[in-house]
């Protein structure tokens, strides 16, 4: 799967997060540390996650089957809130 950013997503950096807003959802706004801000950057429609799991993964020093569970439950976080376009 190769998901994109909903561009209509409103984000803003705030200290040490960055700040996901979909004015559409009630459930928004979705505070991200470092890791989940990461890996929205690499949501541009480039990369699969298995392709961001092993990045992140390289990255942040970390177990690849751990971050691989990690970055689907936090996509379909995004996806909930209508954050991906698939």
């Amino acid at each position: 799967m190769i998901a994109t950013q909903n561009p209509a997503i409103i984000t803003r950096e705030a200290i040490d997060e960055l700040v996901l807003v979909n004015l559409e959802k009630k459930d928004s706004p979705l505070f991200l540390n470092e890791v989940g801000a990461r890996i929205w950057s690499l949501l541009d429609g480039q990369y699969t996650v298995s392709t961001i799991s092993t990045i992140i993964a390289a990255e942040f020093d970390a177990d690849l089957p751990a971050v691989q569970a990690d970055v689907i439950e936090f996509l379909a976080r995004l996806e909930a809130m209508g954050a991906l376009l698939t």
